[in-house]
């Protein structure tokens, strides 16, 4: 399979359409279906994509990649039907047992993201003359170990459980977000039967 391809974006005031732009830092209460768990401070929205940069079939979705705890190998939300996330898991930890042991732990891992963090949305268009090396989609995921990769040859195994959904159904690549101003790298998996969002973080 190919390399995934950067998406050129380019900067551009508050659009008309709000369908067709990349916002960088989306309001919480746009991007979460619980906002308190922004104010828990146990993630931050980094980025939301609008489902027809995907892909066509993709339009009246849209995505989102969200900052988590470095400790975290994923986190699975779903995608409700106005595009929210909902917290199902952080990793093997199921939203039903984040006590506040937890949520503490989470929350101190979180702090340094928090620093620069800024309120106010910043609108992308897609431009593909512009060199730009945040986001990326289509071909492989960007993977910074190789734990879910196959016979170590920078290839993903997708035999592994670890890509499909709760019915066993595989989950597609969505994109990857490979940013200086975000430590590692996070690539997103959907399950459109489901809606089931799983989110990879990984670093060098």
């Amino acid at each position: 399979m190919a390399k995934s391809k950067p998406i050129g974006l380019r900067k551009i005031a508050k659009p008309e359409d709000m369908s067709k732009v990349i916002i960088s830092f989306p309001k919480p209460a746009d991007v979460l279906a619980e906002p308190k768990h922004f104010e828990q401070r146990i993630l931050l929205p980094q980025y939301s994509i609008p489902g027809s940069i995907i892909k066509p079939e993709f339009t009246d979705l849209v995505f989102h990649f969200i900052v988590t705890p470095v400790f975290l190998d994923y986190a699975d939300f779903r995608l409700t039907a106005d595009n929210k996330y909902e917290i199902v898991s952080y990793s093997e930890t199921p939203i039903s047992d984040f006590d506040e042991k937890f949520l503490k732990w989470c929350a101190d891992e979180m702090h340094d993201n928090f620093y620069g963090y800024e309120d106010k949305p910043t609108y992308f268009e897609v431009d593909k003359s512009v060199k730009s090396e945040s986001i990326y989609k289509g071909g492989e995921p960007i993977w910074d170990q190789t734990t879910y990769e196959k016979d170590h040859v920078r290839k993903t195994d997708y035999s592994l459980d670890i890509f499909k959904d709760e019915n066993g159904e595989l989950m597609e690549f969505i994109a990857a977000l490979y940013d200086s101003g975000v430590y590692g790298s996070y690539n997103l998996f959907y399950s459109p039967k489901t809606r089931l969002i799983r989110q990879f973080h990984q670093s060098t």
